[in-house]
């Protein structure tokens, strides 16, 4: 027992260290602004909102534990994993815990729906002779929405053919690179088409294809990117992408003029740290290798094409 004791010591300690946990940033939102942070409208019927959502969380890795389209409630739930800490040590206990998750949708208008996200951080902890505690804490992190409203506009937009929003904007999953740029003399609907044949040959979800504006953005896609192609943090001095359970996905933003193409990329990740500890979200900056990668396939398609 006691050489138990103390191999969960160290392995709090090195988790704390190295995976600080900040799910639950930004407690002091007023009520507007965590409405802002949780809320989004969808040109889309109920129905199919409904399901898309159920399909997000589950690609999210969350279990759902009940839904109900009458209401629009749906509650999930993730897996629990260990969350024992150092103070937790200290007073000979041991915790556990996982994230819950509450939607709820409902129909604004004919062809109109919102919907609402919670996430909850729960953690429970058990005392050497059986009392018990359990924490709630509402997770404000714009990280985790994000992730999960980018998700939930692919989903939509898969089922409608359509754009997701009434503006037709897409959410990131993560914040926006570098935008990187290519002459290239070829009109905006010539490049914006080779854009499209890339991307779709890569597996790509096209979201938005915009011939007017010159935009096409792309849903997430799961992509294994090196430390030279992105920035996702350091643990004692190594890259989080030196390891191999480190994912990362990645999604295109392209704009096309007449002349030029650009394109930026968001790039989402994740760290599973096992022995039961909670995986880390990534914070991922692209380094810009993947857009001049791109944009040099799409100006050799093209002057292949040209031959």
């Amino acid at each position: 027992m006691a050489m138990r004791r103390l191999g969960l010591l160290v392995g709090a300690l090195l988790v704390a260290a190295a995976w600080p946990d900040f799910t639950c940033a930004d407690p002091a939102l007023s009520p507007s602004q965590a409405k802002a942070l949780q809320q989004r409208d969808y040109q889309a019927d109920k129905e199919i909102v409904f399901g898309s959502v159920v399909d997000s969380l589950q690609d999210l890795g969350f279990t759902i534990d009940s839904a109900d389209i009458q209401s629009g409630f749906i509650k999930a739930e993730s897996a629990t994993v260990n969350k024992t800490g150092f103070l937790d040590l200290l007073s000979s206990a041991e915790s556990s815990g996982n994230t819950q998750a509450t939607a709820f949708i409902e129909t604004i208008r004919p062809g109109a729906t919102r919907v609402r996200l919670t996430f909850v951080g729960i953690k429970t902890t058990s005392g050497t002779y059986g009392q018990g505690a359990r924490e709630d804490h509402p997770i404000f992190d714009p990280q985790v929405y994000q992730r999960a409203f980018s998700r939930l506009d692919a989903a939509i937009t898969e089922r409608t053919g359509g754009p997701a929003t009434a503006g037709g904007d897409i959410t990131p999953i993560g914040a926006l690179g570098p935008s990187k740029s290519e002459p290239i003399a070829k009109s905006k609907v010539e490049l914006l088409a080779a854009a499209r044949r890339d991307l779709e040959g890569e597996g790509f979800q096209i979201l938005k294809d915009d011939e007017a504006t010159g935009s096409l953005v792309t849903g997430p896609r799961g992509a294994p990117l090196t430390v030279a192609q992105a920035d996702c943090g350091k643990a004692f001095g190594f890259s989080y992408l030196s390891d191999k359970r480190a994912s990362t996905d990645i999604q295109y933003f392209v704009d096309a003029s007449d002349g030029q193409l650009s394109v930026r990329t968001a790039i989402d990740g994740l760290y599973r740290t096992g022995y039961g500890n909670p995986d880390k979200n990534l914070t991922c900056t692209s380094r810009g290798e993947v857009e001049n990668a791109f944009l040099a396939k799409v100006s050799a398609q093209l002057a292949a094409a040209a031959k």
